[in-house]
């Protein structure tokens, strides 16, 4: 995952959209976050598993739409990093939820957010050095 504000910095510096436009693609995101935690959930409810990997296959769409698509692409991204939202908010609660006693939960959640948090931060840190030009992102690893 990555920060909404770098997608906006590089949507407004490459000129996709203007600086006017970036607030309402995010209420965009948003929505397309809730549409698809109510999908998401009512197929998890279904088909456990396989939606759960469906939701993480198109979740990881999102940026290369973002950064590398035109303003449809942009447009597709950002329903994907509403999937994102979703996934996260909507299935992987409800699975570690499901899969531990309820005296181990808190702690789970704990380090599911942990390792989200971090994994945010290193996606925004990768994307911007990326987009000021001071690395290429594979060669970060």
């Amino acid at each position: 995952m990555m920060s909404y504000e770098l997608v906006a910095v590089h949507l407004t510096s490459t000129r996709i959209v203007s600086a006017n436009s970036v607030p309402l693609l995010l209420a965009f995101a948003t929505g397309s976050g809730v549409i698809g935690s109510l999908i998401l959930g009512e197929l998890f409810d279904r088909f456990e598993l396989p939606t759960l990997l469906a939701a993480v296959v198109l979740s990881s769409l999102f940026s290369p739409f973002l950064i590398f698509g035109g303003y449809y692409g942009v447009l597709t991204g950002l329903v994907f990093l509403g999937i994102a939202y979703a996934t996260q908010d909507t299935i992987l609660k409800a699975v570690i939820a499901g899969v531990l006693p309820e005296g181990q939960r808190s702690t789970a959640f704990g380090l599911f957010y942990l390792g989200y948090g971090g994994g945010w931060l290193v996606g925004s840190i990768t994307t911007g050095y990326s987009m000021a030009g001071l690395c290429h992102p594979l060669l970060l690893f």
